[in-house]
């Protein structure tokens, strides 16, 4: 059985990711939407579950982010 928990995290506050995330073994963790702004707000996310041990994070992206003619996929795509 799996219990979920919602948490509020600023993404561009590493303070309140760090509070968030204490704890967490998973973390359902959902691409920021603001264009020019996603590296460092999934930099935040990501150090911060590293700095609280988190053990697995799920991170959902772009369908089709290779492919997308949409803005918001240019920064999903990988290098």
């Amino acid at each position: 059985m799996w219990c979920v928990d919602l948490r509020a995290g600023d993404y561009e506050d590493r303070e309140s990711l760090d509070a968030a995330l204490e704890g967490v073994d998973t973390l359902m963790f959902i691409s920021a939407s603001e264009i020019g702004k996603r590296v460092s707000q999934h930099r935040n996310v990501i150090e911060a579950a590293k700095s609280r041990g988190v053990k697995r994070v799920v991170y959902t992206s772009l369908l089709h982010a290779d492919r997308s003619p949409i803005s918001l996929a240019d920064e999903h795509r990988p290098d």
